[in-house]
């Protein structure tokens, strides 16, 4: 066998199918020592790449071995599905400040402060039968509420809400607000076309009525 340095090279030429098992407590298997999966550290495995331990797998958790390590995936090297447990929660930010939480049922939470969505097309929420809400922490601002199949929109104040609920049509119909508030004592009239505007009240004709006895 022969030696160089301080370790010894074993040169195998032939394919061996009879190895059943291979441990040692400073075993690193590679292809060089910058390229290699480490196991010399009890209950962990390292995975290095270009001479950086990139990878640990211990007994709890795989996880890069330096904040904000090695990306899972790439451009145009997606992985395929994420399976996740019950009640399982994704984290992001170096202050864990943003979560995705599962309940361990059907519900999903977002924790994150602000919430941006940025889409390049239209934004769809369906409560599949349910109502909308926007709140702040527990009180109820708004809700886009299903009334009996009739869309309801609510304006919270309190425990109570002014809304406006759409009648039975059979066509599309929008009315155009006003560009500003109008004076003391008008009314908004149409023009109908939908066109909502202020106007002021005609001033009232007076009749008198003489009744003559004799």
């Amino acid at each position: 066998m022969p030696y160089i340095g301080a370790a010894y090279l074993v040169q195998i030429d032939d394919p061996i199918t009879n190895i059943t098992s291979m441990t040692n407590a400073a075993l690193k298997v590679g292809r060089d020592t910058h390229n290699l999966v480490d196991f010399s550290t009890d209950d962990t495995i390292i995975l290095r790449v270009g001479n950086a331990n990139e990878v640990e797998l211990t007994p709890t958790a795989l996880y890069p071995t330096t904040r904000d390590g090695v990306s899972l995936g790439t451009t145009d090297k997606e992985w395929s599905d994420l399976f996740l447990a019950d009640s399982s929660v994704i984290v992001m930010g170096e202050g864990n400040d943003v979560t995705v939480t599962h309940d361990g049922t059907t519900g999903v939470t977002i924790a994150a402060n602000p919430i941006t969505i940025d889409s390049g097309g239209d934004i769809e929420l369906n409560a599949d039968g349910g109502d909308v809400t926007f709140k702040d922490a527990s009180v109820t601002l708004v809700s886009v509420a299903n009334a009996s199949g009739n869309g309801e929109f609510r304006i919270y104040e309190g425990a109570n809400y002014v809304g406006f609920k759409t009648p039975a049509l059979s066509a599309n119909q929008v009315w155009v607000l006003p560009n500003a508030d109008g004076s003391a004592n008008q009314y908004m009239k149409t023009d109908g076309s939908g066109n909502l505007t202020w106007a002021s009240a005609s001033a009232g004709v007076g009749l008198g009525l003489v009744i003559a006895l004799s």
